[in-house]
């Protein structure tokens, strides 16, 4: 779906590669899960365990982007969270280098609330990965840092955002999204003083970023957002975002 398009009449469409795929046994999966959780302690051993159920529950058509169900990944998130050892862990899971282990490698870092973990999800971001894998790098990973110490994650998207390499650049619009998400967020001068000027000339990754970070705005403070963009240089996505959110009737004169 174009990012800009509106969503028409809700409708279920399964993939190709489902109609493959054996139904989900919960109680298989239940006992796999607490077979992950008593068989080793070694990051690079659960990395492996993991690797295999992904293997097993992956969508075979599938290569590049996440092949396995949602709540499998879920279900297999709060598992690792369980075992601790979440940086280690994250990383093995990296090392093994599939898509769906990367994302679940991605997802861990939330724990981890030190300013290390900014690079290493610049790193992450910066290698040849789905922009799935970016988007949970940067909303759900940097989540436990963001919230330990606001003001130095405030310091790393603003260096981010003037980054010459493009995925530092979107990884920090993703995680200045997760920040807005979040039930505290009260920051709207930072927030949009971060994107200011830097509507105009995006596209790809980037434009579909500030895409879903500007909904985001716009779902906590639509007047502010708004009148953000009636005053954002004219273009192409200023244009589609001022018709999407019709500045003209929600903005309060």
């Amino acid at each position: 779906m174009h990012p800009l398009r509106r969503p028409g009449p809700r409708t279920r469409h399964l993939r190709p590669g489902l109609l493959n795929m054996p139904a989900i046994d919960p109680h298989r999966l239940a006992r796999q899960l607490d077979n992950l959780r008593t068989q080793s302690s070694d990051p690079d051993q659960i990395a492996r365990d993991v690797g295999e159920l992904i293997e097993e529950y992956s969508d075979p058509t599938r290569s590049r982007a996440a092949a396995v169900p949602a709540p499998v990944i879920r279900s297999l998130r709060a598992t690792l969270h369980q075992l601790g050892q979440q940086r280690a862990i994250s990383e093995a899971l990296w090392k093994c280098g599939l898509p769906d282990a990367r994302l679940l490698a991605a997802g861990l870092l939330e724990r981890v609330e030190d300013a290390e973990v900014a690079a290493t999800a610049e790193g992450w971001a910066g290698q040849n990965v789905p922009i799935g894998i970016v988007r949970e790098l940067g909303e759900r990973g940097l989540s436990g840092w963001r919230r330990a110490d606001p003001i130095g994650f405030l310091v790393h998207i603003t260096s981010w955002l003037d980054n010459r390499r493009r995925r530092s650049r979107v990884l920090a619009v993703y995680a200045l999204r997760g920040r807005v998400r979040d039930a505290d967020f009260e920051d709207l001068p930072s927030a949009f003083g971060l994107v200011e000027g830097r509507l105009a000339g995006t596209r790809g990754e980037m434009r579909e970023a500030l895409v879903v970070l500007i909904t985001s705005l716009a779902e906590v403070a639509p007047e502010e957002t708004a009148g953000f963009l009636d005053d954002e240089e004219s273009s192409p996505l200023t244009r589609a975002l001022r018709a999407r959110f019709n500045t003209k009737r929600v903005r309060v004169v």
